[in-house]
């Protein structure tokens, strides 16, 4: 009898197991509750808006970097060599910061280029130099090419002649030259000759060559090497102010 009992609570035991063991099996099987409307609406309405947020960024992204290559392309190159900054005038292929910074200190000197030859009297630039730069450059209204003198018999650089008339000729006394005359010298501009006869008379008149150096307008290398051979100081004028 009491075998009988516990076969028969075994059965039932077993029985009950795979009644739950079928229970959770159907559990895992159902499917999740689908998620509200409005969730899947706000959802999507919030991917819409992104997508359009993206867009929009990307135009205007592209719109101002059309915007900048526009402006770019567009920019024009300053020309005038007579305005040019040392940004500029860098862009010519040899020319660095210190050539471009005596290129504007002598253009400020001379009060502007009037001949691409002009240029020979920065240190550092010679022909090549100056057909570079002037392959990039212009001079409004410059002046026409100038005859130049022969050569002196130092190995100074030359100068170019600055008038294609028949020129006075040299060399002159400091005292009494006259202005057409220092327009003659090779190399001579208008404000360079000016300053000449300026400091003549605020000083009284020259007593030796090298009281040029008191004019602003004249480099040393000018002074030397071009203007010895065509100024000097009569002696009886330096016997009278030695009196």
């Amino acid at each position: 009898m009491k075998q009988r009992l516990w076969n028969v609570l075994f059965f039932a035991s077993a029985f009950l197991a795979v009644l739950a063991a079928a229970a959770v099996a159907v559990f895992d099987r159902q499917e999740p509750e689908p998620e509200p409307e409005s969730a899947v609406l706000y959802q999507a309405e919030e991917n819409r808006t992104m997508q359009v947020t993206e867009i929009t960024v990307t135009e205007t992204s592209e719109t101002q970097t059309e915007t900048t290559a526009s402006a770019t392309e567009t920019a024009p190159l300053n020309r005038d060599l007579n305005t040019a900054t040392a940004e500029e005038l860098m862009r010519v292929p040899g020319i660095g910061s210190e050539l471009a910074a005596a290129v504007i200190a002598e253009r400020e000197a001379c009060g502007g280029f009037t001949r691409r030859t002009d240029l020979l009297r920065v240190s550092g630039i010679g022909e090549a130099r100056m057909d570079a730069i002037m392959a990039e450059f212009e001079i409004p209204g410059e002046l026409p090419p100038v005859q130049t003198v022969p050569a002196a018999t130092s190995a100074a650089p030359e100068y170019p002649q600055n008038t294609t008339a028949p020129a006075p000729q040299g060399p002159f006394e400091m005292n009494s030259v006259t202005r057409e005359e220092l327009l003659a010298i090779p190399g001579m501009h208008e404000a360079q000759a000016d300053a000449i006869l300026d400091i003549r008379e605020r000083i009284g008149g020259f007593t030796n060559f090298y009281e040029l150096t008191l004019v602003d307008e004249l480099s040393g290398q000018y002074i030397e090497y071009v203007l010895a051979d065509w100024l000097y100081v009569e002696d009886h004028i330096l016997d009278s102010a030695a009196g």
